[in-house]
């Protein structure tokens, strides 16, 4: 899940002397219980402020401040389709404003992409994040915090998408350009160095990922950083610990962002819910492992459902757990559950789903179905060597399995 960094405080726009006190009471008490974290506290003030909004004469700004905060507190919390309609409900009064709701239309634009690509909507989320990114530049300048924050969220769609060149020249300039700001905005500015760093690990150039998300920490420490996305470098970094096989680095790591995480009541314990599991499947303690993947399985499909690509992935995850314990009938009825969802939010031809492809191999291979183990990793290797590099990590794993697999059936 994304973060905002473009924070409701900046849609605070002039309004007449008569405005209701109530309504400003209400929005600047929910303004800061969401600044310290108070969620629940947030949403009660801000949805009473919103109702008080909406029986205002419309079009009026406080309809839009009050949609838009309360749809930040929804979103952080995960909870995406209400988050999604109060952005619409934004969008909706700032169009019936025209030229006058053009300046703060970018910032709408902006937390209803994050929203869409949550939702795994990616052919939704680009085009929102492009028109609110064109939107922010053009109202208030290529270094405002909203150009800034639709640049790394737009970053953060093409890496979903699998278009990771073009995802990392957006981080890339975004990092050189807040390095060159007398004072960047220390979250934002933390979370991309973040996101690059993760987009090198994801690529296998671990030399060039540890500086940048070391350096995420650091900016986290210096700056006034939420404790969330100081957590959110946090695990990009023990994810690369894990990938370089030092789990007494990347376990600790982990369970710190993890408590930071649940005392925030923050979705993002997923992710390091699943690299506990990774770690624990990697040291043969299965059963941990089916645990931590089922925690993070039930806070997926609760935040965005069943027919999700964070799903899937999980359940690929928890298919090769069973497969550790011998279950093969279970492992293979989640596998199948697992590329069914991935054929129809990535098709078949994308990095991730040749993962799903090794998973369904081995689970075959060890039910003594070669026929069909063989073409699974067939597929696999064919779908890698048309979208990564030679000597990519994934690419490489894919080759292998394959190689071994025929070997071992020529024998």
């Amino acid at each position: 899940m994304g973060r905002s960094f473009v924070l409701a405080v900046c849609l605070l726009a002039p309004v007449s002397a008569a405005e209701a006190p109530s309504w400003d009471a209400n929005y600047e008490a929910g303004l800061g219980a969401t600044k310290a974290g108070r969620y629940a506290e947030a949403r009660a003030l801000l949805a009473d402020s919103l109702e008080q909004a909406r029986a205002f004469s419309q079009p009026d700004v406080r309809h839009v401040q009050s949609a838009h905060s309360l749809a930040l507190v929804e979103q952080q919390q995960g909870q995406l389709e209400h988050a999604g309609a109060l952005y619409l409900e934004a969008k909706s009064s700032l169009e019936e404003m025209g030229s006058a709701g053009k300046p703060l239309l970018g910032y709408v634009l902006d937390g209803l992409g994050q929203v869409r690509l949550d939702q795994g909507r990616l052919n939704e989320a680009e085009p929102l994040l492009r028109q609110a990114q064109a939107l922010c530049r053009e109202t208030r300048g290529s270094n405002d915090i909203c150009t800034l924050t639709t640049q790394k969220d737009l970053g953060e769609v093409l890496a979903s998408a699998g278009s990771n060149g073009e995802a990392e020249r957006l981080f890339q300039n975004l990092v050189d350009t807040m390095r060159k700001m007398p004072s960047p905005p220390a979250e934002l500015f933390a979370s991309t160095l973040s996101n690059l760093g993760g987009l090198y690990t994801v690529n296998g150039r671990y030399e060039l990922a540890e500086p940048l998300l070391d350096e995420s920490l650091e900016v986290g420490r210096r700056g006034l950083v939420a404790e969330v996305v100081i957590a959110d470098s946090v695990v990009n970094l023990a994810d690369l610990y894990r990938l370089e096989h030092n789990a007494g680095r990347a376990q600790p790591l982990l369970k710190k962002a993890l408590h930071i995480y649940e005392s925030a009541n923050d979705p993002h314990q997923a992710a390091a819910l699943n690299e506990l599991g990774l770690i624990a499947m990697e040291e043969g303690k299965f059963a941990v492992a089916k645990d931590h993947f089922s925690r993070a399985l039930n806070i997926y499909e609760h935040l965005v459902g069943s027919t999700h690509m964070s799903v899937a992935r999980v359940k690929g995850q928890m298919a090769q757990a069973l497969l550790g314990e011998r279950n093969y009938k279970q492992a293979k009825s989640m596998i199948e559950d697992a590329l069914n969802t991935g054929r129809q939010v990535l098709g078949v031809a994308q990095s991730e789903f040749a993962g799903l492809l090794l998973v369904a191999g081995r689970v075959e291979e060890q039910g003594h179905r070669t026929k069909e183990a063989g073409e699974y990793y067939r597929q696999a290797v064919e779908v890698c060597r048309e979208t990564l590099a030679a000597g990519h990590p994934e690419r490489t794993e894919a080759e292998q399995q394959y190689a071994r697999f025929t070997k071992s059936q020529r024998q």
